[in-house]
């Protein structure tokens, strides 16, 4: 067990404490909140979608049942590289974890870290309740925010549009889009096009067959 101390910043978004500046897109989740994502999946097959990603970065836990918060974020420069980041309610993390193989990796800004067996993942865990999970690379650099020493989200390009995953609703996204990062020419005749937005945002709920939100380009 590791016992270490997590700082609360505000009850929606603490998580977000922990992803770099070169987090690209962030997909956040209130499993418990009326109109959450069912985030079970029926399929195991490997995607893209941020569900299947999810499911992978699990690693075969029970996560997303037993949490009240979840944080899938991607790192611009990896593609393939995401940090998930969770929020414990009905379970503590050793509970959780007991059923995997996992082996020590080594100490890391005062969080023992453990590589998760068939996988090339490693797991940290916060504090009882809170745990991350990625592979080792994007891992240290979302412990490296944490102890200070790495630049965090609000500093990077997306820091502006953080206020989108903070606004009632228990499904939210925010997402860099290439014109963030470099010019991107309107198509055509020239005028404004939405190829020039910088961020994507969504946050929405689901009652039943209902999908009531807001998408946002910025």
């Amino acid at each position: 067990d590791i016992n270490t101390f997590l700082e609360p910043i505000f009850e929606k978004i603490d998580l977000l404490k922990f992803l770099p500046a070169t987090t690209r897109g962030v997909f956040q989740v209130d499993p418990k909140a009326p109109g959450a994502m069912d985030t079970s999946l029926t399929s195991t097959a490997w995607g893209s979608g941020p569900l299947q990603i999810l499911q992978q970065y699990s690693a075969g836990m029970a996560i997303a049942d037993n949490a009240q918060r979840l944080v899938l974020a991607q790192i611009s420069g990896s593609p393939d590289q995401f940090i998930l980041l969770a929020r414990l309610d009905s379970s503590n993390v050793d509970t959780v974890a007991a059923g995997i193989s996992v082996t020590a990796a080594g100490v890391y800004q005062g969080y023992q870290r453990w590589s998760i067996g068939g996988t090339d993942l490693q797991l940290a865990k916060i504090d009882s309740l809170t745990l991350a999970i990625a592979p080792q690379a994007a891992l240290q650099q979302a412990l490296d925010v944490d102890a200070g020493v790495g630049a965090a989200i609000g500093t990077g390009p997306l820091g502006t549009y953080l206020a989108g995953l903070n606004v009632g609703q228990p499904n939210n996204v925010v997402y860099g889009l290439p014109a963030l990062y470099g010019t991107v020419a309107a198509p055509g005749s020239g005028t404004a096009s939405l190829s020039q937005a910088r961020v994507v945002s969504a946050s929405f709920g689901i009652q039943g067959d209902v999908l009531s939100g807001g998408l946002v380009f910025y």
